[in-house]
């Protein structure tokens, strides 16, 4: 028997149980929204430029996530854009410094992060 995946869209089960269909071959019926967060410099934020430009194609509405100096180059491709609060170079130093996504991360990360509830963050 072939590999069985079962996709749940609109409650309705889709089943691959062809071998020679593949759920890469497979297209949402509905948009998606997909948020794509990313930090640092140009050359990290370009790739989901291209990734997102391929979702707007596809019929789906991208957001890219990240710090305000990228917002013109972002939009200009049609894409939305969310802040994401920081200094870019900081956010950096401490990635390097402390391995991305570890506890020294969080915890220094968390020691110069705002207390104010995010809402707040944006209005300023």
């Amino acid at each position: 028997m072939a590999n069985t995946f079962i996709a749940a869209v609109d409650e309705r089960p889709i089943v691959f149980d062809d071998a020679l269909v593949s759920i890469v071959d497979f297209k949402p019926t509905i948009s998606m929204k997909i948020t794509c967060l990313t930090i640092g410099s140009r050359g990290d934020v370009q790739p989901y430029i291209a990734l997102c430009k391929g979702l707007l194609a596809e019929g789906h509405r991208p957001t890219i996530a990240t710090h305000a100096e990228f917002e013109p180059w972002i939009k200009e491709h049609g894409i939305d854009f969310a802040p994401v609060a920081g200094d870019p170079a900081e956010i950096m130093r401490l990635c390097v410094e402390n391995d991305m996504f570890t506890l020294g991360f969080f915890r220094e990360a968390s020691s110069k992060v705002s207390k104010e509830p995010y809402g707040q963050r944006l209005q300023s």
